[in-house]
């Protein structure tokens, strides 16, 4: 299926589709810089220089997988949930202080549940990092929120898509997905979900995989909200 800009409309979304996707870091918030940086301050504790293309080696694992992966990566000594509990605490601090939701965001989300298009969020963070957001973001918006942790595979598989259609009782064929990540569209994809490829600040999004996986890709939300 491939869309337009006019089809992303919330009235037009309604008459296709029963809900709507939402990944968090990169997609409906840009927060490249704020995981850089919990990247580049974690390894510098260790003596380790951060190399570039990191964040895309950890973007679809997720957290416990990520950590996992980083422990065999560079050898370390630290356990899984040790490697975890030092990300929440630094992420946490960099959101509250420097993580907002991207133009336009809020506006299109309301339109979408008013159009009565359940949404859901759908992200590998963790769940107290987003609430470290507090008062930046209203939860409201969103109908289910599934974290990467409540799933049991990551997002190079569409258990967590899979799960979010679910908990909004959607068919996965009446879903659409937003998402920075080629990898997660794809997954997606194979349960029959329609991906809208979002693009980010993140240097290293690999943006034509991303518009090959994609039904369309936006450069933001800011248009979205007003149609």
């Amino acid at each position: 299926m491939t869309l337009t800009d006019q089809d992303l409309a919330p009235a037009r979304v309604a008459g296709r589709f029963e809900a709507a996707l939402f990944d968090f870091d990169g997609t409906i918030a840009e927060s490249y810089h704020v995981w850089r940086r919990v990247d580049e301050t974690f390894l510098a504790r260790r003596g380790i220089p951060c190399p570039d293309g990191l964040g895309a080696e950890l973007a679809s694992r997720g957290f416990r997988a990520g950590a996992a992966w980083l422990i065999d990566r560079f050898g370390l000594d630290e356990t899984v949930d040790e490697v975890c509990d030092e990300w929440n605490a630094l992420g946490a601090e960099l959101y509250l202080e420097q993580v907002r939701l991207r133009p336009g965001v809020s506006e299109y989300l309301r339109a979408l549940k008013g159009a009565g298009v359940k949404t859901a969020l759908v992200t590998n963070n963790d769940p107290g990092v987003i609430a470290a957001l507090g008062p930046h973001i209203d939860r409201r918006l969103f109908d289910a929120e599934v974290y990467g942790r409540e799933v049991r595979r990551d997002k190079r598989f569409p258990d967590i898509y899979a799960e979010g259609a679910r908990r909004l009782g959607a068919r996965p064929e009446r879903a659409l997905v937003f998402e920075d990540i080629a990898v997660g569209l794809s997954s997606a994809k194979r349960i029959g979900m329609t991906g809208v490829g979002v693009l980010s600040e993140d240097p290293h999004q690999d943006r034509d995989a991303l518009a090959a996986a994609a039904a369309i890709t936006i450069p933001d939300f800011q248009s979205l909200a007003c149609a």
